[in-house]
């Protein structure tokens, strides 16, 4: 058997894991190396957060953090709107099906080809409109972005749960 290239000085063993692993294996937290390594650290993690209380807690306090006066001056000033245009941009690059089903929609009812409601079609309930005048409902592409026409609109609580349904049927914990 040839001979271990790191010395035995240079290892840690993870205390997840249990692994004899080169200390560059391990991330530091203050002045001393963690007691597992980075691998198990990214796994523990991912645990963590996908936890239904995880979600929950950093939902509330998204909301509530949105709700402040300050966060409202903050969407109002350019570097907030150039913050909206690279997460569009970004989430155009990442979902190119969606982003065509959506513009071909927005096409859609534009030009008269498709019709927009005032009510939600699974509530019933008409939700507020934009301050420009527009209807604040979703279309729900149920049948996939393939077929960017066959919509549901639905008001945003009824988009998400819809979503929520489709991610649990599809075994997804979004």
């Amino acid at each position: 058997m040839p001979p271990d290239p790191v010395p035995a000085a240079m290892k840690k063993r993870c205390s997840r894991c249990e692994k004899d692993l080169p200390i560059g294996a391990f991330s530091r937290d203050r002045n001393r190396l963690r007691s597992e390594c980075k691998s198990c650290r990214v796994v523990r993690t991912a645990e963590w957060a996908s936890r239904p209380e995880v979600k929950t807690r950093r939902r509330h306090r998204d909301r509530l953090r949105k709700s402040t006066p300050a966060y409202q001056a903050y969407t109002s000033t350019p570097r907030a709107r150039g913050h909206a245009r690279h997460r569009a941009a970004r989430f155009r690059l990442r979902h190119p099906e969606r982003d065509k089903a959506m513009d071909t929609v927005r096409w859609a009812v534009e030009s008269g080809r498709l019709e927009k409601p005032d009510i939600c079609w699974a509530c019933r309930g008409k939700p507020p409109m934009r301050r420009d005048g527009r209807s604040r409902l979703h279309a729900h592409h149920y049948n996939g972005y393939d077929q960017p026409l066959d919509v549901m609109w639905l008001c945003q609580r009824c988009h998400l749960e819809a979503h929520a349904i489709a991610a649990l049927r599809e075994g997804r914990n979004d």
